[in-house]
C-alpha cells in the first residue's frame, strides 16, 4: 500500500466533473495520483481493479439501486477510506453513508482546508495500519484478538496456519470452542484471573482442522480494540518442548531406578 502523500491514489466519483476541478487542481499539485469517474458502476469497477487510498464519493451516485454504494466499495477494498460529498440538504443520505462505513461526510461546496486535512489524516492512518498489519502477520507466534467472552475479532496468519483454517473462517468463532483440553478451566474464570493479575499465562491444547492437536502456552492481556475492552492472546506452540521434558523426566526416573537397584544389589552383596 502506498504510504507517502506523493504515492497516495485518490478516486473522485462525481457526475459533475467541472465542480471538482478546483479540488483536483490542488491535489494534483500536491503530488496525489488522481482518477475521476462519473457513475456508480464506474466507481465499483475501478475500486475492484486497483487500490485507492481514498474515494471522494458524491451522494448523487448513492440513489436507487446504488444506495449501498459505500458498503460495496468498503467490501471490495476494506482499507480504502470513503469520504462522501453531500449538499447541505442531503443530511439523511450522508448519515446512511457513515453507517455503511464512510470515514466522514464533507458538505458542498468543499472547504479545501478540510479536504486536505481529511486526505492527510487518511493517508497517515493507512500508513500506520499497514505497518501494524505487516508486524501482526509476520510475528512467528499465533495471535488472537478477542472479547472477554472469547469471540474472535482478529487472528494473524500464523494462527490460521497452526489451526489449519483460513483467517476469514476463524473470525466470529469463539476461542474456547477451538480448544481441546481434557479438563479446561472455564473461560470466564480465566478472564477474571487475567483482569485481577493484569495478564494470564496458561497452557491449553488446540484442535486443528486436520484432526490433530497441539499444546500451546497462552499469554493473555487486556487491551482496547476499536474502542471496546478486548484481550490480546499470544500462543506459543510448546508441543515439542513438552515431549522433550517428558523424555528428560522419564530418563531421570530410569536413572533413579537404576541407582536404587544398584544400591539394593550392593546391600545384598555386603
Amino acid at each position: 500500500m502506498p504510504e507517502s502523500a506523493k504515492a497516495a491514489s485518490i478516486l473522485i466519483a462525481d457526475p459533475d466533473a467541472q465542480a471538482m476541478d478546483p479540488v483536483k487542481t490542488v491535489l494534483d499539485k500536491l503530488g496525489y495520483e488522481l482518477c475521476h469517474c462519473g457513475t456508480a458502476g464506474q466507481a465499483r469497477k475501478l475500486v475492484g481493479e486497483r487500490f485507492f487510498n481514498l474515494v471522494f464519493l458524491s451522494n448523487d451516485l448513492m440513489r436507487g439501486p446504488e444506495k449501498d454504494l459505500v458498503a460495496g466499495i468498503r467490501s471490495a477494498s476494506p482499507e480504502t477510506v470513503v469520504l462522501v460529498m453531500a449538499s447541505p440538504g442531503a443530511v439523511g443520505s450522508a448519515l446512511e453513508a457513515v453507517n455503511q462505513g464512510a470515514g466522514a461526510c464533507l458538505v458542498k461546496p468543499l472547504d479545501m482546508r478540510e479536504v486536505l486535512k481529511k486526505v492527510r489524516h487518511a493517508v497517515e492512518k493507512q500508513g500506520l495500519e499497514h505497518r501494524y498489519r505487516t508486524l501482526f502477520h509476520n510475528v512467528g507466534d499465533p495471535i488472537f484478538i478477542h472479547d472477554r467472552a472469547g469471540w474472535l475479532y482478529e487472528v494473524n496468519r500464523p494462527a490460521a496456519l497452526a489451526l489449519g483454517c483460513p483467517e476469514k473462517d476463524l473470525l466470529g468463532k469463539c476461542l474456547p470452542d477451538l480448544e481441546h483440553s481434557p479438563h479446561p478451566v472455564p473461560f470466564a474464570r480465566r478472564m477474571e484471573r487475567m483482569l485481577d493479575q493484569g495478564k494470564l499465562i496458561h497452557e491449553v491444547a488446540f484442535a486443528t482442522t486436520t484432526g490433530g492437536t497441539f499444546l500451546a502456552e497462552l499469554c493473555s492481556r487486556p487491551i482496547e480494540y476499536d474502542g471496546k475492552p478486548c484481550v490480546l492472546t499470544v500462543a506459543r506452540d510448546v508441543t515439542e518442548r513438552k515431549k522433550l521434558e517428558e523424555q528428560l523426566l522419564q530418563a531421570q526416573k530410569m536413572e533413579a531406578v537404576g541407582r536404587l537397584a544398584g544400591g539394593v544389589a550392593h546391600d545384598f552383596n555386603n
